[in-house]
C-alpha cells in the first residue's frame, strides 16, 4: 500500500515593510503649529482728529474691528481731554478710582447713562491687573467688558445693589442708553506694550506733533 501523502500547508512569510531609514529617524519631528491671535494693526491719529476718529468713529473703523479702542498717547494729553468729555473717567493710579466700588460704579454709571467709560492706565502696565481688580467685583467681569457681554441685561443688572441710588436700580436702564456704552483704555507707554492687551483691543496711536 502506498503511504498516504500528506500535503504540507504552505507557509507564507509575513510581509516586512521597510522601516524608516537612519536618516529619517534622525530627522526632528515637526510640531503642530498652533494658531496665535493676530494683533489688530490699528491706526494713527493726530490729537486734533481725536473727536472724529475716537469719539465719533466717523469711518466706523472701531465698530468694524469688534473691539474696544486702546489709545496709545506718549504725551499724556488724551487723559486730560477725556475728563472734559461726556465720559466716566477713572485714573489707573488713583486708589479710590481703582477700588472695587469705584470700578463698579464707574461701569454701572456708564451703562445707565450711555457714557464712554475710560480707564487711563498712564505709564503703568495695568491691563492684567484690571482683570484681577474686576474679579473682586464679580468673577469674569473684565472678560465680559472686553467681549461686550456686559451690555446684556442679565450681566449688568447682576452688578446692581439694593443700596445703590434709585436711578441705578434695575428698572432704570433704558436699552438705548446701554446701547451707547463704550469702553476706552488709555496708555502712555509707547513701546513693549502688553501683547495680550494689544491683541484684544483696537490700537489708536496718537501722533506726536
Amino acid at each position: 500500500m502506498k503511504a498516504r501523502e500528506t500535503k504540507k500547508a504552505k507557509q507564507t512569510k509575513p510581509s516586512m515593510k521597510p522601516g524608516p531609514s537612519k536618516k529619517e529617524q534622525s530627522k526632528p519631528q515637526k510640531k503642530e503649529e498652533k494658531e496665535t491671535p493676530v494683533a489688530d494693526p490699528g491706526i494713527d491719529c493726530s490729537f486734533a482728529q481725536l473727536v472724529k476718529v475716537v469719539m465719533d468713529d466717523e469711518n466706523g473703523q472701531i465698530k468694524n474691528s469688534g473691539k474696544w479702542p486702546l489709545i496709545i498717547d506718549p504725551n499724556g494729553r488724551v487723559g486730560t481731554f477725556m475728563q472734559y468729555q461726556n465720559t466716566n473717567y477713572l485714573c489707573g493710579l488713583n486708589s479710590k478710582d481703582m477700588s472695587a466700588e469705584g470700578l463698579r460704579m464707574g461701569l454701572l454709571g456708564s451703562l445707565r447713562y450711555g457714557k464712554t467709560f475710560v480707564i487711563d492706565m498712564m505709564e503703568a502696565d495695568l491691563f492684567e491687573s484690571l482683570f484681577e481688580m474686576y474679579d473682586r467685583v464679580q468673577p469674569g467681569l473684565m472678560k465680559d467688558i472686553m467681549s461686550k457681554e456686559i451690555t446684556k441685561e442679565e450681566k449688568y443688572l447682576a452688578l446692581v445693589k439694593s443700596s445703590d441710588p434709585d436711578d441705578y436700580q434695575p428698572t432704570t436702564y433704558p436699552a438705548y442708553m446701554v446701547h451707547e456704552f463704550r469702553f476706552i483704555l488709555i496708555t502712555s507707554v509707547k513701546e513693549n506694550l502688553n501683547t495680550s492687551m494689544v491683541e484684544q483691543t483696537f490700537p489708536i496711536r496718537i501722533k506726536m506733533n
